[in-house]
């Protein structure tokens, strides 16, 4: 938080040294900032409401715990990741034929590539044993 607010204030002093410079240069200062600002608003802000985002930062994690804990009436310690795991074994079967299917369609790697088929082989070959 310490580093949000520094850089918060450096990007205030900023504008407020360039505007008494130049006001057409602290404007467009302003607008890159402030599209900055909402970028990174908008970053941080996402993973608090779902579970599937894979951008998590330390800030994401705190506003997530605490909007879960007042919307739960519960105190807000690990409930993100409580939700996570609930997901996870929900869709894990998928989650886990989904990501080798990625992988053998995305590597360039042709070692990755065959232990990616052999590890799908197994996969299907361990849920006919559980289906039979």
């Amino acid at each position: 938080m310490i580093l949000y607010m520094s850089l918060g204030s450096f990007a205030v002093g900023l504008i407020d040294f360039l505007w008494h410079l130049n006001q057409g240069i602290a404007i467009y200062v302003l607008v890159l900032c402030g599209l900055a600002l909402i970028f990174h608003v908008v970053t941080t802000s996402i993973p608090c409401f779902t579970a599937r985002s894979p951008f998590k930062t330390s800030l994401s994690h705190l506003v997530g715990n605490l909007w879960r804990g007042i919307w739960q009436w519960r105190k807000p310690m690990g409930l993100m990741e409580e939700e996570e795991s609930k997901d996870v074994e929900r869709l894990g079967k998928t989650l886990d034929a989904d990501g080798l299917k990625w992988l053998m369609e995305h590597t360039q790697s042709e070692e990755v590539y065959e232990e990616a088929f052999r590890a799908e082989r197994e996969y299907l070959r361990l849920q006919f044993q559980l289906r039979s």
